[in-house]
């Protein structure tokens, strides 16, 4: 349990020397109290950051609390995007004696935001030997197996994930990737229907489904998933291209070339989109908007024909 800090404080006023800070006015107290709320109860990220800065500078607490501290301040780094700092956190909070599997856990998600995979891997290992029933590691860990390319570990985990949780949407939906990765699009779909039934607006979900579509040519209901997708999202700039990508199979150049547009206009620069509309207007027959596309991807990415040979040669 945390101790009262304002008795201490409140020591320290009288002469009692308790612990090594400097001298507080009554003022300073209080501040110092609602800094400490901030650190160790529902505040804001920065707010957080902040209080759990105060607390652990102030060399008042040890053991346990200012792990919990430090731990705390890591979380909030890690929702900011801040990985470097959450991780130095995550390592003090760790060094302390905090063997609690959030710990592990929320380090393990900075190295996995960092693409450090090993290292998340190793993290999520510690959390399964702490917390062996728990789905979210195994999830965790799938994720980062099939970002290493390691897919038979990938979908291990995420069996195991969904043994334990069987409605976990993720894990479904990550799972049927995979499945489809290996072109066994019955598995893929089987595992997306379940998702989308459990999480109806599961944008991501309804987008990889209209991919698992497409595969065995059914693009109508390619184009249903995408712009289901894309009524919850209407800024899902890739649920925009696939569908613009599909419509164009089924002969509507038109409307094709309306979602290239459309994910023109979110993501400008985005050499992939700019080629695929290029092909658009050559099989519209306006040959000069599709070589002035063609070229600005070029530009942009010199390399981008090579890239998109396969998507041109599945038109």
């Amino acid at each position: 349990m945390k101790r009262d800090v304002t008795a201490r404080v409140l020591a320290t006023l009288l002469g009692l020397t308790l612990f090594a800070a400097p001298f507080l006015s009554a003022a300073q107290a209080q501040d110092f109290d609602q800094l400490r709320r901030w650190c160790f109860e529902d505040s804001t990220d920065d707010q957080t950051i902040r209080g759990c800065a105060a607390v652990i500078s102030a060399g008042i607490e040890s053991g346990d609390d200012l792990a919990d501290a430090y731990d705390r301040q890591a979380y909030s780094y890690n929702v900011k995007g801040q990985y470097d700092k959450a991780i130095a956190d995550y390592d003090h909070a760790i060094a302390l004696g905090d063997k609690f599997p959030s710990a592990f856990l929320g380090r393990g998600n900075a190295h996995y935001a960092k693409a450090e995979y090993d290292r998340a891997i190793a993290d999520f290992r510690e959390v399964i030997h702490l917390a062996p029933n728990d789905a979210g590691a195994f999830y965790a860990i799938g994720n980062a197996f099939r970002a290493k390319g390691s897919f038979s570990s990938a979908l291990q985990a995420y069996d195991r994930a969904i043994e334990l949780e069987p409605d976990f949407a993720a894990a479904l939906d990550n799972r049927g990737s995979l499945w489809g990765v290996q072109g066994q699009i019955a598995r893929a779909l089987r595992d997306y229907d379940r998702a989308i039934e459990l999480a109806p607006n599961f944008v991501i979900a309804l987008r990889n489904r209209g991919l698992a579509y497409e595969a065995i040519g059914r693009h109508a209901q390619a184009i249903d998933d995408y712009s289901h997708a894309l009524k919850l999202k209407p800024d899902f700039d890739v649920a925009l291209v696939n569908r613009g990508t599909a419509r164009l199979k089924l002969g509507l150049v038109d409307a094709a070339i309306a979602d290239y547009d459309a994910a023109l206009k979110l993501q400008p620069r985005q050499a992939s989109y700019l080629y695929l509309r290029g092909l658009a207007w050559k099989s519209k027959g306006d040959i000069a908007k599709g070589d002035a596309d063609l070229a600005r991807a070029t530009a942009i990415k010199a390399d981008i024909a090579r890239d998109m040979a396969p998507k041109a040669a599945s038109r």
